[in-house]
């Protein structure tokens, strides 16, 4: 694989690389010709070398680029630098047998480069010219993502998301064509590896966001604590349904004026507290909901406790707070931090729970034409909609506001 960074005469520098992989020697360097250097690409290995010949080469783009515009100026430079220095390049002999000591070859009749846009179609009226139904006259040919169509040789365009970086039996040949006969375009500069840089083994390491995502995963919530599910023993393990609204007007009131019911901490052992939600049985910090006066036992003088997220996501046929007279919004005594404490949580995790404390703001930024939306975290983290390849694969990786942030390996919003 080969870095190509954003430069004036980027489509005249992407075309020379292809042809020096059609042609398996190297025949131009940043769309320059230089003197022949065959055995192109190639991997040593030890005393050995392993000399590539491919039909197949792959061009990672930047995610949101005009594909056609791209496909058009590339195919241009190409049919240009081709015939002024290698002519009939893919019209060679090309061996299409091979025994224990036969060798056949036969020299390819495909003459056309065709790019994805230009779709088979049969002859008829009103139009010009023919256009094969399938690739047998065509010896160069643009494709996207999963297009099964092949030529002589088939380029590939793919986002740079896409590359497979792992290479095993079942797509051994695919990868190998992925890491050995491809061109990563780096328009954005997000690869710490430099212009014309060459590589067999790229990894996510070789990106430059790659230091700064964390594998921690964070779920927060709209209603009551961000951190409900975060800090809740039941939700966090547990299936999670769309939030609702509350169809009841709510009221507030002073946590020392009520008398709650108790609530067994298990099924099993005797224990009893109020400040845990009488259906997940979640310790109740910050604020909750205290519902009083069922309706089959109104005069009951003790209120039942529950947490926003079972007040909020209720599976019943008829809304919780239905079934009672009077709903409040209560704050308990038991702060955050005496949660964390009561849990196994790292000081990592701490940190990020606290930056939430600090503040959230959602915002939406434009990368390449594409919008891309994230939740800042405090004044340290940052996590990115649909995981953090829209981060790693994007320029935001370099961008100024995301420097000093750490981004977050998966995220979501519950509500």
């Amino acid at each position: 694989m080969r870095i190509i960074k954003a430069h004036d005469n980027i489509y005249a520098i992407i075309a020379g690389e292809m042809l020096n992989i059609e042609s398996s020697s190297l025949y131009f360097i940043d769309g320059i010709p230089v003197e022949k250097v065959p055995g192109y690409p190639k991997i040593v290995d030890g005393s050995t070398v392993y000399v590539i010949k491919a039909t197949t080469g792959y061009l990672f783009v930047p995610a949101g680029i005009d594909l056609d515009k791209f496909e058009e100026e590339l195919m241009g430079q190409v049919l240009k630098l081709e015939t002024g220095r290698i002519p009939g390049n893919l019209g060679q002999y090309q061996t299409i047998d091979m025994g224990f000591n036969t060798n056949v070859k036969i020299k390819s009749s495909q003459v056309l480069s065709r790019t994805s846009s230009e779709q088979p179609q049969k002859a008829g009226r009103g139009r010009a010219k023919y256009v094969p139904t399938d690739t047998k006259n065509v010896r160069r040919l643009f494709v996207r993502g999963e297009d099964t169509r092949r030529a002589r040789f088939t380029w590939i365009i793919r986002p740079i998301s896409s590359i497979e970086y792992d290479i095993t039996s079942s797509n051994m040949t695919d990868a190998i064509a992925q890491h050995g006969c491809s061109i990563f375009y780096d328009a954005d500069n997000i690869c710490k590896l430099g212009h014309n840089e060459v590589t067999f083994t790229f990894c996510r390491d070789n990106l430059k966001g790659s230091e700064r995502i964390l594998s921690e995963k964070l779920t927060l919530c709209r209603y009551g604590n961000p951190l409900s599910v975060e800090l809740s023993s039941y939700w966090r393990d547990n299936y999670l349904p769309n939030c609702r609204n509350i169809v009841k007007q709510v009221f507030s009131c002073d946590y020392t004026h009520l008398q709650i019911r108790p609530v067994k901490l298990s099924d099993v052992d005797g224990d009893v507290t109020p400040d845990v939600c009488s259906t997940c049985r979640s310790i109740l910090f910050d604020d909750n909901y205290v519902l009083a006066g069922h309706i089959l036992d109104i005069d009951c003088p003790e209120w039942v406790a529950k947490c926003p997220l079972c007040v909020h996501t209720t599976s019943a046929d008829k809304p919780i707070e239905r079934k009672y007279f009077r709903v409040f919004r209560v704050t308990f005594p038991r702060t955050q931090e005496h949660v964390m404490d009561a849990h196994d949580i790292t000081e990592q995790r701490r940190d990020i729970f606290r930056e939430v404390n600090r503040g959230t703001r959602e915002v939406s930024m434009m990368t390449n034409d594409k919008p891309v939306s994230c939740t800042l975290i405090g004044d340290k983290y940052v996590a990115f909609d649909g995981g953090s390849d829209n981060f790693l694969y994007t320029r935001l990786s370099v961008h100024p506001d995301f420097l000093s942030r750490k981004v977050l390996h998966e995220f979501k919003w519950v509500g």
